[in-house]
């Protein structure tokens, strides 16, 4: 589905990404771990073309992402970030409706689909005349993931998604929006800083080293059909996140760069 081929970013003479190579299947959540500035968020957005690629390619369908028009690229995959991106001075109804509007879907059609966005995230109608200032962070964050999956991508990205929020609310969204992906099918790509959060979101984690950034390790998550929530009681939960903490670790540590490809990857624990 995403395929990224000895993928780098350079920035003058400065690299940021080493040859990154990995392949990302249809239906699979994928999460992105790593120290802070090691390239994790800028991984994410050389997928919709929002930071451009110095070298190497990135396929989605098997398709050169350099080959399409970055306005139907991006209308074609979700975007999720971590202060949601609502436009203040729109009501909940207009920020949702702008999407549609932008992939030119009949009035009618949109009206459907902005009740069914609502509905599917929990949200109730009455929410829809208010503006985002007078929503609560939780509310404001599921508009912001409904607002990505409302016109249905095949692709969603999601940068720290859940970060800005209190502990409790974490933990009841990342189960309503992986229980939402999986329903749907989507692939996705989740950049966190938490640990916890990528085991129980994903079907793999992939670990980044320090700057320039490779992939140290790829450590799939096999703990059946277990929402995110269920995960955090499973007895492999903790085998996972000391194999992943382990890692993280060592990847602080400087070493001598390795091509992509030699990087391991994890079939269990």
């Amino acid at each position: 589905m995403i395929k990224f081929e000895n993928v780098t970013k350079r920035y003058g003479k400065k690299e940021i990404l080493h040859s990154i190579s990995l392949d990302i299947p249809k239906g699979k959540i994928v999460s992105i771990i790593g120290r802070s500035g090691c390239g994790k968020t800028t991984m994410l957005k050389m997928i919709n073309r929002l930071i451009p690629i110095t070298s190497g390619h990135i396929l989605i369908n098997k398709k050169n992402i350099l080959n399409m028009d970055p306005v139907d690229l991006r209308r074609n995959i979700g975007y999720v970030i971590q202060q949601t991106g609502l436009f203040p001075h729109m009501t909940v109804y207009k920020n949702l409706e702008l999407v549609l509007a932008l992939h030119r879907y009949p009035k009618k059609e949109r009206e459907e689909r902005i009740d069914e966005i609502m509905e599917k995230m929990g949200l109730t109608p009455d929410l829809l005349n208010h503006y985002p200032i007078e929503l609560s962070g939780g509310q404001q964050q599921r508009i912001g993931v409904a607002r990505a999956l409302i016109t249905d991508p095949e692709v969603i990205l999601m940068d720290e998604p859940f970060s800005a929020l209190d502990y409790q609310q974490r933990l009841l969204l990342a189960d309503e929006v992986h229980s939402i992906i999986k329903r749907g099918g989507y692939t996705a790509v989740l950049v966190t800083h938490d640990i916890s959060e990528a085991i129980c979101m994903s079907d793999r984690v992939i670990i980044l080293s320090e700057r320039p950034a490779r992939i140290r390790k790829q450590v799939e998550i096999n703990m059946g059909s277990d929402t995110p929530l269920e995960r955090r009681s499973n007895p492999l939960f903790r085998e996972y996140y000391d194999a992943v903490w382990s890692e993280f670790r060592l990847a602080g540590e400087r070493q001598q760069l390795m091509p992509t490809e030699n990087a391991n990857t994890q079939k269990g624990v």
